[in-house]
């Protein structure tokens, strides 16, 4: 097994290596490189290479890995790491497909942002700001605030931050929730047309954040904003207070045009935006 997973927004990639040997012992080693940016897969001996998109891949990786005779020893990886050998390993692997791709065929990260905000997923220093890097009480955000408080369980044992979501459960829930907004068309169009514009919105999902109103009162702010080319709608994700997280509740976000703020028409609708059946299986 090997892994290595980029988050240049936080400085390093986590690499996993672990490489399963013939007596039933195991070769392991985890690190936390520095990496500046997403420009490659490559950090802390570990390289993945497209040799030829879809069917043929290299995966290198040159270190040292912890020696176990007991796999189950990583259950305490303080002790592992202290208490046995460490060897050199090397390690040159080329994976090449079996069969066909079925008609899969290569997506760059712009395409994989859209296919995101069409599933509603959140992205983090987009749709919220990790704890790490918040500056300000507006830039904390809780699991519930983005989404994610079904995978909080009050029932099991206690951990960082259970009071200050059990308060947060206690006071009603979080203060601002997520939500999906599918914007105006004929409003969009309308601010192009008034420049003596053709509309246009770009295929790239707009990541700007940019201010949600209730009337003139601004209540909220939308993060993710994009064309669907499936939906073929305008959707964006969105941070209001609960009041105004309804299904229906109709609300306006800014929409610059030419260096000109206009407003256009939203209505909050259920997230995901896109949920195939398919997609499940």
């Amino acid at each position: 097994f090997v892994r290595l997973g980029n988050r240049a927004n936080e400085g390093y990639a986590e690499m996993t290596l672990t490489l399963y040997l013939p007596d039933g012992s195991v070769l392991f080693q985890f690190k936390r490189a520095d990496i500046a940016n997403n420009d490659a897969m490559d950090a802390g001996g570990m390289r993945f290479e497209v040799i030829e998109p879809m069917r043929k891949l290299r995966t290198v990786y040159e270190g040292h890995a912890v020696h176990l005779k007991d796999p189950l020893q990583m259950a305490d990886p303080r002790a592992a790491f202290k208490n046995n050998p460490v060897k050199k390993v090397k390690l040159d692997l080329v994976h090449e497909a079996a069969g066909p791709a079925y008609g899969l065929r290569p997506a760059g990260m712009l395409a994989l942002d859209v296919v995101r905000l069409e599933a509603g997923l959140v992205m983090l220093e987009v749709d919220y700001t990790s704890a790490r890097h918040a500056m300000n009480p507006e830039q904390n955000y809780s699991p519930g605030e983005i989404g994610l408080g079904r995978l909080v369980d009050f029932k099991k044992g206690d951990f960082v931050g259970r009071l200050a979501l059990e308060r947060e459960a206690k006071a009603g829930g979080p203060p601002r929730r997520l939500v999906g907004l599918q914007l105006d068309w004929y409003d969009i169009e309308g601010l192009y047309d008034a420049q003596g514009l053709p509309p246009a919105i770009s295929p790239v999902v707009d990541r700007s954040r940019v201010p949600v109103f209730d009337g003139d009162r601004q209540v909220g702010r939308a993060t993710s904003h994009g064309w669907s080319p499936i939906l073929k709608q305008a959707i964006a994700l969105a941070s209001v207070p609960p009041q105004h997280e309804a299904i229906g509740t109709r609300l306006a976000v800014e929409w610059t045009v030419e260096g000109r703020r206009g407003r256009v028409g939203a209505t909050v609708v259920e997230l995901p935006f896109l949920d195939l059946p398919r997609k499940r299986s």
